[in-house]
């Protein structure tokens, strides 16, 4: 259990953290993106102050995540996929969730060699200080720059979200495969 010194103090290095984030200029979306993800910004149940130790690691952030959604990616995926691991008995007060990227990319691409690489230092920044001791990748392109961390928990890969919004009849396969997670975690 945290105690309350180390949550005050996570909290200070959190928002020192995001505070370099937004004055980063590494890569071309650091100009294309007004609204940079925002550590702090989080204020719905999947945000990097969860306390677990399950890191769910995301693509980029969605271009819609400040309008509708207070979590760093789109409101319907975030939703569905809330919903999701909340009814397979996740608690989700106690995971938090991040992205490869801190920028948005134009029209949700995936993002390039060049930004993943701009932004793995404030990836390893947040999991140094996230201390968690599995990695839940979310989509071939964050499994492919988690497999690159040297991290030395557990790591797992499911399909991004968006993947079962697209394809729905994959939808059980998908649960089964977070439930499979969910039971090896456990």
């Amino acid at each position: 259990m945290l105690n309350v010194a180390h949550i005050l103090g996570r909290k200070k290095l959190i928002t020192n953290l995001n505070k370099q984030i937004q004055s980063c200029t590494d890569c071309d979306l650091c100009y294309l993106d007004v609204n940079k993800f925002d550590l702090n910004h989080g204020k719905g149940k999947l945000t990097m102050f969860g306390t677990g130790k399950i890191l769910f690691l995301g693509q980029n952030p969605s271009t819609q995540r400040f309008f509708k959604c207070s979590t760093p990616c789109d409101a319907g995926i975030c939703k569905q996929f809330i919903y999701t691991i909340s009814n397979m008995g996740l608690d989700i007060e106690k995971v938090s969730l991040t992205n490869i990227v801190k920028c948005s990319t134009p029209d949700n691409r995936p993002p390039n060699i060049d930004e993943q690489n701009a932004c793995k230092k404030w990836l390893n920044l947040e999991i140094e200080l996230l201390q968690p001791t599995v990695i839940i990748s979310l989509g071939r392109i964050a499994t492919n720059v988690a497999k690159g961390l040297g991290f030395t928990g557990k790591m797992y890969d499911i399909w991004h979200p968006s993947f079962i919004q697209r394809y729905p009849k994959h939808k059980i396969e998908y649960r089964s495969k977070i439930e499979k997670i969910l039971e090896e975690i456990k």
